[in-house]
């Protein structure tokens, strides 16, 4: 009967040592799984970083090009007006010259 109950005891107390070392295990698991989110938090953060970067050059570039078209347009725009009032002026004198023939 003794030898029962102090088997009972060694197997209960393997049984809270392994449960012990699993739930240390456990943690030490958790801790490296924390340890790799952290990790792969940063490199996120760091490629999110980048893109950011990216984004605000490429939106810095298009901005100029819009920029750069618009003062086209606007030198177009005037070459146009200044054109047709050279036009203009050649057909008042056209018509001038045909009153004095």
């Amino acid at each position: 009967v003794w030898g029962q109950v102090i088997q009972k005891k060694v197997d209960d107390d393997m049984a809270k040592m392994i449960a012990a070392a699993e739930a240390q295990e456990g943690e030490k698991m958790t801790e490296e799984m924390k340890a790799e989110l952290e990790q792969h938090k940063i490199e996120l953060e760091e490629e999110n970083a980048a893109m950011i970067d990216w984004l605000e050059k490429t939106k810095a570039k298009v901005e100029a090009k819009e920029a750069e078209k618009a003062e086209l347009e606007k030198a177009n725009t005037e070459v146009e007006t200044m054109f047709n009032e050279l036009n203009e002026f050649a057909k008042k004198k056209s018509a001038e010259k045909k009153e004095l023939s």
